[in-house]
């Protein structure tokens, strides 16, 4: 578990909330100082528009790496459907040339 983690598991939701809110603050709006954030997270409505934007991104990320994930799933299993059918195709090939002989 990384340091983040185990500092947000000792802190209450609310603090998690805000820490997390005023780290996607800090990343999104580089200009703005800890103070700035401070004073701009007192605000819920901002706060939480702001944990909803975080979270939503954070969602995309996840639903991208689970739709890149499924991509490679179906292009090895069309590999290895490829591979079998030139495979059958091997074995049958002499038959076949026997036939056309």
């Amino acid at each position: 578990m990384n340091d983040i983690a185990k500092v947000m598991m000792n802190r209450s939701r609310a603090d998690r909330q805000k820490a997390l809110a005023k780290r996607y603050l800090m990343t999104w709006n580089t200009d703005v100082t800890d103070d700035e954030a401070e004073r701009m997270l007192k605000h819920d409505d901002f706060m939480k528009d702001l944990l909803k934007e975080y979270m939503r991104k954070e969602l995309e990320s996840v639903l991208l790496q689970i739709d890149r994930i499924d991509q490679e799933r179906r292009r090895k299993e069309k590999m290895l459907e490829m591979e079998l059918l030139l495979s059958d195709l091997k074995l049958r090939l002499p038959d076949l040339i026997d036939l056309l002989s």
